[in-house]
């Protein structure tokens, strides 16, 4: 009988700091935000406007909440697999362009 060759996972030592931890949340939220305007929920889209205005600020709320526990889901995932620091080294750029000002307020 061959001997098991499990490798245990080792154990990440990236602790984000506070801002970092704040740069991942917006920019995945943002990546995501970005994700769900591609083409395919442009027909989702068009209904949204059809709408009065108080019922879209309503449904989008929602989603922008959804986003947001969507990345935090997304993270908190990467975490637990020890994957964050190595999602965080190969964004990094993305997220840092992400987080320079731009003179919007908006996802858009």
């Amino acid at each position: 009988m061959r001997p098991n060759n499990i490798v245990p996972l080792k154990q990440s030592t990236f602790v984000p700091t506070e801002e970092m931890a704040d740069l991942l949340q917006v920019s995945t939220e943002l990546l995501l935000y970005q994700a769900i305007r591609n083409e395919t929920y442009h027909p989702f889209l068009f209904l949204v406007d059809t709408l009065p205005k108080e019922k879209q600020k309503k449904l989008l709320s929602c989603r922008r909440q959804a986003v947001t526990y969507l990345a935090h889901l997304f993270i908190e995932h990467l975490r637990q697999s020890n994957l964050l620091e190595n999602y965080w080294q190969e964004n990094k750029h993305i997220f840092c362009s992400l987080g320079e000002p731009d003179g919007s307020d908006d996802y858009g």
